[in-house]
């Protein structure tokens, strides 16, 4: 976790990187498999959220 990149400011805590890699591996994943953790952007996602707020 030395190198994660921080979103908004903050490095994503112990306990949330071992809960994701926890529920990786339950899929069947193993640790070493696991290059990366990050939030994806879904762009549609927003814009969606925008509409519905001025309905």
């Amino acid at each position: 976790m030395n190198n994660a990149i921080k979103t908004n400011g903050a490095a994503p805590s112990k306990e949330v990187v071992a809960v994701i890699v926890g529920a990786l591996e339950a899929m069947g994943y193993s640790s070493s498999q696991i290059a990366h953790i990050r939030p994806i952007v879904s762009y549609n996602w927003k814009m969606e959220g925008r509409l519905r707020g001025n309905r």
